[in-house]
């Protein structure tokens, strides 16, 4: 039996397991042919937790077949550094990568990183089981494998793009089918209702690439989460662009959780749009125990609002947000500094709006131009400088002076801290 890794290096350490990873595994092993052929497991990692030889000690554990690395802006030069080295110890081993940081500059991983066989582009379900397919027969030949760029002898070939599933319950639950192992001790779990964005922000990888809205079965998402609960796990996320997106499908949704959480074992945490909350919406969440609403404002100035296309309703927000703060909800709300058409006062007066508004906590994150986004696109129109590795973080735009910048991050920072340690929550 052949041996498949799948590495997921996280950020937080909150985030235990890779629900991405659990999908790719869940999907190969639905399929009763490569679950004969494979054993396949994931190794979860925080970086604040394992060092980089830790990680490369416990994958060593085993030799593997195949080894597939989840790759975003944060992760993805420790993931080429314990790749190249697992290619070193292995040299017959497949590297595979996929994620949003790899997808769109395929072929660019493949000449700077050539001990890498293949990048699979965009979803990966589908196309990370037609590989494992492919490694069984013995010529393997990828020609055929939509969604992937990869090294055929010493020439990348760049195969044409895979449709993405419009049924998403074609991929089984890895919850329900033990693909993740819930061993978090912090009981946090991870649930996706839907994928894709409505929205255009010119930042954002996703609504650029993913436009079209492909839902979970409302039966699917209640029965993860139900699982969930009954298997101890205290906070549920639900890792969605805009969870509030659809007053019907919203409705729908809370009252089948307020059914599976009725003792209220399990809080939720949402990512809400404040222009689509009203008092219905909050009673709503409030039956399904959505305790933790994270909003997302990132800019208040009219001409920097315009230049990520991102639509904002001042006296609706300020009304909206108030309404979820009164009702009892833990608020978060989300900024980023560095936007083109901000300056260092323009980006004080969004922080000064975002502390008027009293939530129980701010994130303030850096403008990251990455590969994928419109914003990466328009980096003459808006004279982005921005660092040229992952994370791809913003050093001046037309606006925004690199000394501004340097300013704006030191008072994002103290502001974030000195707001944190006087906030009540």
């Amino acid at each position: 039996m052949k041996k498949i890794m799948l590495v997921a290096i996280n950020q937080p350490k909150r985030y235990a397991f890779c629900l991405a990873l659990g999908y790719l595994k869940s999907y190969l092993e639905n399929d009763p042919f490569l679950r004969s052929a494979y054993r396949c497991v994931i190794g979860n990692y925080s970086i604040e937790e394992f060092e980089e030889d830790d990680i490369i000690d416990d994958i060593a554990k085993e030799q593997y077949d195949i080894i597939g690395f989840s790759c975003y802006s944060l992760n993805v030069t420790l993931n080429l550094r314990i790749a190249e080295r697992l290619k070193k110890l292995w040299p017959e081993c497949l590297i595979v990568l996929g994620g949003p940081e790899v997808s769109e500059i395929s072929e660019k991983y493949l000449v700077d990183n050539p001990y890498v066989d293949i990048i699979a582009r965009g979803e990966g379900e589908v196309t990370f089981s037609e590989i494992a397919r492919k490694i069984l027969e013995k010529d393997h030949d990828f020609a055929d494998v939509e969604g992937i760029t990869y090294w055929n002898k010493n020439e990348i070939k760049v195969n044409k793009s895979r449709q993405l599933l419009d049924d998403l319950d074609k991929i089984p639950s890895p919850y329900l089918n033990e693909s993740i192992l819930l061993d978090n001790p912090k009981n946090i779990a991870l649930v996706e209702t839907f994928r894709g964005c409505r929205f255009k922000c010119t930042y954002c990888y996703e609504g650029k690439n993913f436009p079209k809205l492909r839902h979970f079965s409302v039966e699917r998402i209640i029965g993860d989460i139900k699982y969930l609960i009954k298997k101890g796990i205290t906070e549920i996320w639900l890792i969605n662009s805009t969870f509030n997106y659809n007053k019907p499908l919203l409705t729908r949704i809370c009252k089948k959780i307020s059914e599976v959480n009725s003792e209220k074992k399990a809080r939720l945490v949402a990512d809400l749009r404040a222009e689509y909350i009203d008092s219905e919406v909050v009673e709503l969440l409030k039956s399904a125990n959505v305790v933790i609403a994270e909003i997302g404002l990132q800019a208040v100035n009219k001409e920097t609002l315009e230049n990520i296309k991102r639509p904002f309703d001042r006296n609706k927000f300020i009304e909206n947000f108030r309404l979820v703060v009164d009702n009892g909800f833990k608020t978060c709300l989300d900024v980023i500094c560095g936007l083109p058409g901000d300056n260092f006062f323009r980006f004080a007066r969004t922080m000064k709006f975002v502390i008027n508004q009293r939530p129980v906590s701010v994130s303030g994150a850096f403008l990251e131009v990455l590969p994928g986004t419109e914003m990466r696109e328009s980096k003459e129109r808006f004279d982005l400088v921005y660092d040229p590795q992952p994370n791809y973080e913003i050093i001046s735009n037309y606006s925004f002076s690199a000394d501004e910048i340097r300013r704006a991050k030191i008072f994002t920072k103290k502001i974030i801290r000195e707001y944190h340690s006087v906030c009540i929550d």
